[in-house]
Formats: structure tokens, sequence, C-alpha cells
């Protein structure tokens, strides 16, 4: 129990960063009661102008699909957090109303 407990701690402690042309995505793990893994990640705008997301997709489409408001305009800077639960999140997808980004983390 002890040793779960560290492992979530180390993995809290040291998020995973991975970056496309305007995004900045982070992936923070942490233990949630009741559930095996839960993820929140961090998707940080970083390009010019207005950015329109319409839809984020995790795995493929083989995980829960995260909840925030679609349609969700970002300037430079902005960010949102969404939160996953009970699947690894290896990829994640970007779409947006001018491109789509696809980012993915080595496991």
């Amino acid at each position: 129990m002890k040793f779960s407990i560290l492992i979530g701690i180390f993995v809290a402690l040291f998020p995973c960063v991975v970056s496309a042309a305007d995004f900045t995505v982070t992936k923070y793990m942490g233990p949630v009661e009741g559930f095996s893994s839960m993820f929140k990640i961090k998707i940080v705008y970083k390009g010019d102008g207005l950015q329109r997301i319409k839809d984020i997709v995790l795995n493929r489409g083989n995980c829960r699909k995260p909840y925030f408001d679609t349609n969700l305009d970002m300037t430079f800077g902005e960010f949102i957090v969404v939160e996953t639960y009970g699947c690894n999140v290896i990829e994640l997808k970007i779409i947006t109303d001018k491109s789509e980004y696809t980012l993915s983390w080595d496991e």
C-alpha cells in the first residue's frame, strides 16, 4: 500500500509534457479513491490569434471522452484542464477550427 502511494506521489510530482506547434500538453496522474487511474491533462495554447477547440480525442477514441465546453475559444497563454479515468492516456488529439494536433507520450 505504501509503495503504491509513493508511486502516485512520484508521478504527480513529475508530470509528462509534450508540445505541438500551437499547444503544450501536460499529463498528471493522480490517485483518486475508487478509480485505478485518473489523469488530469492541462492544455496550453501558445499560438497567435484565436483558436477554437472543437473536440479532444484520447487514445483514438478508446478512452472516456473528457468533459469540456465545446467550441472553446482560446488565445495565447490560456489553458484548460480536462480529466479522464480508467485508461492510460498515451495519445491526445486536439481538433480545432484551423487544424488537428496529435500528441503522444512514450510510456
